[in-house]
């Protein structure tokens, strides 16, 4: 898409406003389209590949996140979602962290731990196995997997957390916190101080 005209041409110069250049993108015009594409594609491809850290995957899921925009996500943005850049960023990352969990344990194996520092077992967490922590986090109940993963795999937020699972930030706490308590359980030996 990148190149398709040079910016000077286009009906949209860097001065139309972003929820603007979204309005018109949701009413199927193609050239904000490819504005919106030249003005955020660049910012989309780094938070992507930020958590997948594979460029070929990177590339494959910012063109799933366009396609989405142009149609259905364009027209669902509300500015009280938030300003469209974060907005747009918010959906390439909840995209590239569905992307990787499609990918199957590989990408268990290339997250980074040493940057996962959430609580009293990161310490033990670091020096596991990714292989046997990620069996660890299986054998959480459904609903508490996900923040768990979410919060220390990938680095989200619970405010992220929260937006992406479509769930009270309260409850992102809660399923995180008990989570917690049944990993320690798992985890550290009885007896030892966690």
């Amino acid at each position: 898409m990148r190149g398709v005209y040079h910016m000077n041409q286009s009906p949209y110069p860097s001065t139309v406003p972003d929820d603007e250049l979204l309005r018109k993108v949701a009413d199927k015009d193609r050239d904000a389209f490819l504005a919106l594409y030249d003005r955020f594609s660049a910012s989309l491809m780094g938070r992507i590949h930020s958590v997948l850290r594979d460029r070929s995957s990177s590339e494959d899921v910012l063109q799933e996140v366009m396609l989405e925009i142009w149609n259905k996500h364009a027209a669902r943005y509300d500015p009280v979602l938030g300003r469209v850049d974060a907005w747009l960023l918010r959906l390439a990352r909840s995209r590239a962290i569905d992307w990787g969990r499609r990918k199957s344990v590989r990408f268990a194996h290339s997250l980074d731990f040493e940057t996962h520092d959430r609580c009293s077992l990161e310490p033990r967490m670091k020096s596991m196995d990714a292989a046997f922590l990620h069996g660890a986090l299986k054998e959480l109940p459904d609903h508490e997997q996900m923040p768990v993963y979410l919060s220390f795999l990938n680095g989200l937020t619970h405010e992220e957390i929260a937006l992406h699972m479509d769930i009270p930030l309260g409850t992102v706490k809660t399923r995180i916190r008990l989570a917690i308590i049944r990993l320690r359980k798992e985890l550290v030996p009885q007896g030892a101080n966690p």
